[in-house]
């Protein structure tokens, strides 16, 4: 009896979950041979779903027309005829132009239309007389070569370099003048020139803390503001590296070049100095827990700071 009833639940849910799908407001799938986002992927499609397609005419005229999935080529026809108000009773033809000039005569009862169209096609309703005239437009082989294109061949290189100066001057110049200044002094302070002197001066001050001799007031105020944690040029910081690097041997007569470590672990303590200070040194807290075994542990532990901090104090020295 138990299986029973479970096939049941799960055909009843099954039902259920079908009346909500079909119950659902219509939805649009395509719009203008694109899909929409408003498709109801990846749940199905139902025959109530819309397709914004665009319909062409014979004298190059063309609209947009929302068409259900279920809708048959002849009642496609019948909605363009009642669109333009004909009372011709012309019979009507749905008719696929490819790119490559081929034609498609859809079925009176094929539907789905709007799904089985090609790339770069386009969807024709014309009289069935009209059938052999019709002809690829020119923007379904690609793009049309643009004035702008051939225009750009007679145009040198220096005469649009000198119409993108003026350009992009015009636009500098509609600039508040307090933005244009503060430009002008970044622009300055990372002026490239002398190895970038101007920016390792002030980073120099900032390190070392000296008074900032700037004549801006610019500057003053953002020597001023500069304290860690700060992120600083790192690119200035590889290119130091990579010079000392490959400008210096690391061994001379098998014996290490001390000078250059030297020289790298100075460009590596001043992007350390760029972080947020660190108050405090090593601190051990002793429990009551630790066992007596483990304490020659933390005494060796101990002296081993206690050499690195000396390590340190006697490379400063001798810096």
């Amino acid at each position: 009896m138990g299986p029973i009833l479970t096939r049941i639940s799960a055909l009843r849910d099954l039902r259920e979950e079908a009346q909500r799908t079909l119950a659902r407001h219509p939805a649009v799938v395509l719009e203008c041979g694109v899909l929409s986002t408003m498709a109801p992927a990846p749940n199905p499609i139902l025959p109530s779903d819309i397709c914004n397609q665009i319909i062409h005419l014979s004298d190059t005229t063309s609209f947009a027309l929302p068409i259900r999935m279920d809708k048959t080529a002849m009642e496609i026809c019948e909605l363009v005829r009642s669109r333009l108000r004909s009372s011709h009773g012309e019979d009507l033809a749905l008719v696929e132009v490819k790119s490559s000039g081929e034609k498609v005569v859809f079925y009176d009862g094929d539907v789905s239309i709007a799904t089985m169209l090609s790339l770069n096609s386009k969807l024709y309703v014309v009289s069935k007389d009209e059938i052999d005239s019709l002809v690829p437009q020119l923007d379904q082989n690609g793009p049309v070569e643009s004035v702008h294109a051939s225009v750009m061949e007679y145009v040198g290189s220096h005469e649009l370099a000198q119409q993108l100066l003026v350009l992009h001057t015009q636009l500098f110049e509609r600039l508040p003048a307090k933005l244009r200044r503060q430009f002008a002094e970044f622009e300055s302070l990372l002026d490239p020139s002398r190895n970038h002197r101007p920016y390792r001066a002030l980073v120099a001050k900032i390190y070392c803390k000296l008074p900032c001799s700037a004549s801006s007031n610019f500057l003053q105020n953002l020597f001023l503001q500069m304290s860690p944690p700060l992120i600083p040029f790192v690119p200035l910081l590889l290119k130091d590296l990579t010079f000392i690097h490959e400008g210096n041997k690391t061994y001379y007569n098998g014996l290490v070049n001390f000078e250059k470590m030297h020289m790298i672990a100075n460009i590596l303590r001043s992007f350390r100095q760029c972080k947020s200070r660190y108050s405090g040194g090593y601190t051990f807290f002793f429990r009551k827990s630790v066992s007596k075994s483990r304490w020659p542990l933390i005494m060796h532990l101990m002296q081993l700071g206690g050499c690195k901090r000396c390590s340190s104090q006697e490379e400063s020295n001798f810096r």
